[in-house]
């Protein structure tokens, strides 16, 4: 008897060509890069008909990746308005922070314990690195810290946490982010990070991941979510 795709002795697609991406995958990177880069911008509704026709595309895969980058936090769902790009409150910023901890700290923890710290080079450059904007010089150097554990999920949870607050930025006042974010020296951090002292790298993490909430949050000031009292997540309407 034939295994899993075989057929007396002959191998079969039962699945059906593959494609390297999928419509809607191709779908989700604009509508992606559109929300990172302000092109949509907070608050905005995203309306299915008229992606449809901008992208000439049926409006299947546009449905998709809409609930796609819901269940990813960039879009909310409104019962009876649509959808919008996600607009963060104070305290939602507050909760990213939280998650940001457990992330990283969990990373670099795993990282100190382990046999070796990959990845040092790479967040040498990424600290001394010029030219970038506060908070994507922030992003990269964390994400460099991340890197050091090799568990590529701890990477992906830390990417979807920072796309988050790319967008919790938007339509604030950028300039002022960015001169409040340069403000913080990482060579302790570093340093403690190469000597493998835990506890000290641990606690000097906690306090820079928690430092820059605070002057993130004085930068663009209080923020309320302006599209939804309890936005829903996951749930496309048809």
């Amino acid at each position: 008897m034939g295994g899993f795709g075989i057929v007396d002795g002959a191998q079969s697609a039962p699945f059906g060509r593959l494609r390297s991406k999928s419509l809607a995958d191709e779908v989700v990177a604009r509508l992606n890069e559109a929300i990172l880069t302000g092109q949509l911008k907070p608050g905005e509704k995203v309306v299915e008909a008229t992606l449809s026709r901008q992208m000439d595309v049926s409006r299947a895969p546009i449905r998709e990746a809409i609930r796609m980058l819901v269940e990813r936090g960039l879009l909310v769902q409104l019962p009876r308005r649509g959808v919008f790009v996600r607009e963060f409150s104070t305290r939602e910023i507050k909760e990213i922070n939280e998650l940001r901890l457990a992330i990283e700290i969990g990373a670099l923890s795993g990282a100190m314990r382990g046999g070796s710290l990959l990845q040092l080079e790479v967040l040498n450059d990424a600290m001394e690195a010029e030219g970038r904007s506060g908070l994507e010089r922030e992003l990269e150097i964390h994400r460099a810290i991340v890197q050091l554990y090799p568990n590529e999920h701890f990477t992906h949870a830390f990417d979807s946490v920072a796309n988050e607050l790319r967008v919790a930025i938007l339509g604030n006042k950028l300039d002022n982010v960015s001169a409040a974010l340069n403000s913080y020296d990482y060579k302790p951090l570093i340093r403690v990070i190469r000597t493998r002292d835990h506890d000290r790298s641990i606690e000097l993490l906690t306090d820079c991941i928690n430092g820059f909430a605070t002057r993130l949050l004085q930068a663009i000031g209080p923020t309320e979510t302006k599209v939804a009292e309890t936005p829903s997540r996951g749930r496309i309407a048809g």
